[in-house]
């Protein structure tokens, strides 16, 4: 588009991500005029799109769907992160527990099927051994800034989505369901260091990995592979410090940096006091 064609949109964003941002600035520097609304409520989302009249909506992170009576009117591509055919809430949840070497971000039409519309791009990259949140600042901003540009460039030409149809050999991935807790879980007495790096990999920064520590349960974040420190049977705390604890593994011990509860905040002080009172 040049700075005089009809403008271009991200009216539908959960929030506004690094990626949000950096498509915002990438745009507004190539001459399009742009808009940024969140997805507070499908009534926030067509008052944008009544006052801005859009000709192109990309919405670079969204959790809720586009209301049928946008998507209908105006062509809206949401930036999902995953492979062509890769469908789910929980795209890089599965690909970094599976160990996948390589994954995407693709930009489809939005359709009245979640992540199931017509694919104006794609885009795959090497799957880092990193947090989810990580992956997604580095890799998937990258590639979705690449993806937005092509669709935008696409869109100018009057270019032809493509449907998805899982028979073309290129269409690797399948639909997925929200990862849930049970299948995040630890197993102390089998999982290996590396496996428990991953799984809470997976959850980081959220939801995290649920686990009872103490006989009281919280989610694990920010885990690393702990070099030096041995000890304890597999799923005991051999050390504490700052906030985050050292829990034995089968095969060495994993570090989590940061824990999380949802219901009793000050519980993990608690129980570090109780961990100092014991040391």
């Amino acid at each position: 588009m040049s700075p005089s064609s009809r403008p271009t949109s991200t009216p539908a964003t959960t929030s506004y991500n690094g990626l949000c941002q950096r498509a915002h600035l990438e745009l507004e520097e190539l001459g399009h005029e742009v808009s940024i609304s969140l997805s507070i409520s499908e009534d926030e989302m067509r008052l944008a799109v009544l006052l801005f009249q859009p000709d192109l909506i990309i919405c670079p992170f969204l959790k809720e769907r586009v209301p049928e009576d946008i998507w209908k009117r105006h062509t809206c591509i949401v930036i999902h992160p995953g492979i062509k055919g890769d469908r789910g809430p929980s795209s890089l949840d599965w690909a970094i527990s599976e160990n996948l070497t390589t994954w995407g971000v693709t930009a489809l039409q939005a359709s009245n099927e979640m992540d199931a519309g017509d694919i104006w791009s794609s885009v795959d990259f090497e799957l880092r051994f990193a947090s989810k949140a990580s992956i997604y600042r580095r890799e998937v901003t990258e590639a979705g800034m690449r993806v937005i540009s092509d669709t935008v460039r696409k869109f100018q030409t009057g270019f032809l989505p493509e449907p998805l149809d899982y028979s073309k050999a290129d269409v690797k991935g399948i639909l997925r369901p929200a990862m849930k807790q049970v299948e995040r879980r630890i197993d102390w007495s089998r999982d290996r260091t590396d496996d428990i790096v991953r799984k809470i990999h997976a959850a980081d920064s959220a939801p995290g990995v649920l686990d009872a520590i103490l006989g009281e349960e919280y989610y694990l974040y920010g885990a690393h592979k702990e070099e030096l420190l041995r000890g304890g049977n597999p799923g005991e705390i051999i050390a504490q410090r700052c906030g985050g604890i050292c829990l034995a593994t089968t095969d060495g011990a994993v570090l989590s940096r940061r824990l999380g509860r949802q219901r009793h905040p000050l519980a993990w002080r608690s129980t570090c006091n109780r961990l100092a009172a014991q040391s």
